[in-house]
């Protein structure tokens, strides 16, 4: 599979803040939306029949710690679609792909481990990127059925667990 900027993907960001309680300041990456929880919120849309790219940032929050496990949640799914452990997994020093990534910079990463994918959700058409900048989870053949708010839930060693959502936007042909 080809950088992200393949045709069959079109990333559209824009900054919104739905809600802010009084004396609370988020910060928010450039083209991210807040969501009312709080919540880092990327809006991706995919044509159909096409292959979506579902950021999730796994970059640890402090440089001594470690990735131990991420899960993906579909709305409306109370059980995960896809998850991958490292609990057990050494780290390896990875240089992100130049295509995907802002630069040369190296970052130490649990690139082996467990994949687990939920069949009926997913049909084996997923899998997920963790040597990509931000990591990707990478959904072929996209159809309706996909149109929806992905959770991507990454626990750290150290930090605390980092949440973020992708709203999925199917675009027929």
């Amino acid at each position: 599979m080809g950088s992200i900027g393949k045709v069959g993907l079109l990333i559209k960001r824009r900054q919104r803040l739905e809600r802010r309680r009084p004396g609370v300041h988020r910060h928010r990456r450039p083209g991210a939306d807040v969501g009312t929880l709080g919540l880092i919120t990327t809006n991706v849309e995919a044509v159909a029949g096409m292959v979506a790219y579902l950021p999730c940032n796994m970059t640890p929050p402090t440089p001594n710690d470690r990735v131990t496990l991420v899960i993906w949640f579909k709305q409306g799914q109370t059980n995960p679609i896809y998850s991958y452990d490292v609990r057990s997994s050494p780290a390896k020093t990875v240089t992100p792909n130049p295509k995907t990534s802002n630069g040369p910079q190296q970052k130490s990463v649990a690139t082996m481990g467990p994949h687990r994918s939920d069949d009926k959700t997913l049909d084996g058409r997923a899998y997920f990127r963790v040597t990509s900048q931000p990591a990707a989870l990478i959904v072929q053949d996209i159809g309706d059925k996909d149109a929806a708010v992905y959770k991507c839930r990454v626990d750290f060693k150290k930090s605390p667990t980092r949440n973020s959502n992708v709203n999925l936007t199917v675009i027929r042909k």
